[in-house]
């Protein structure tokens, strides 16, 4: 995957969605950054069904 389309995928993205998914990223415990498919998954996790931990409270 390039920068090119990393930025294009992200663009497509809601401020909370990349929120969701840099946590996502996070909770996961890897090692190395996700790849762009798995970055997109995590950032469209709806917030019912994420884990208690990736809830916030606002």
């Amino acid at each position: 995957m390039t920068k090119f389309e990393w930025a294009k995928q992200i663009d497509r993205l809601s401020p909370v969605q990349i929120e969701q998914g840099i946590q996502g990223c996070i909770d996961s415990g890897e090692k190395y950054p996700p790849t762009l498919p798995l970055f997109v998954k995590y950032a469209k996790t709806e917030p019912e069904i994420l884990p208690k931990s990736r809830r916030k409270v606002y």
